[in-house]
């Protein structure tokens, strides 16, 4: 059994043939901080409050073209203990 980590696992492994895909996912999973950018730059124009953006850890993330590509990096992330 292996130790339990405090840190939080936020790693994603996106496996899809067409890159559109990927930048979807990629504009999906788009990090806090850069939403609270947004949040405060339209309150700025509006003249409205923001209110506190909720705090989370950005994503990290990988993609893979083909499934065995997207299995050498599971086996990669693991041996690196990183899954």
């Amino acid at each position: 059994m292996t130790p339990q980590s405090t840190e939080r696992n936020r790693r994603i492994l996106i496996i899809h043939d067409n890159r559109t895909i990927h930048e979807d996912f990629q504009k999906i999973l788009v990090s806090q901080s850069a939403l609270a950018g947004l949040q405060q730059a339209r309150a700025a124009l509006f003249k409205r409050g923001t209110g506190d953006p909720p705090a989370a850890d950005p994503f990290q993330w990988d993609f893979a073209d083909q499934g065995q590509q997207g299995y050498d990096k599971i086996v990669s992330a693991r041996t690196h203990n990183r899954p």
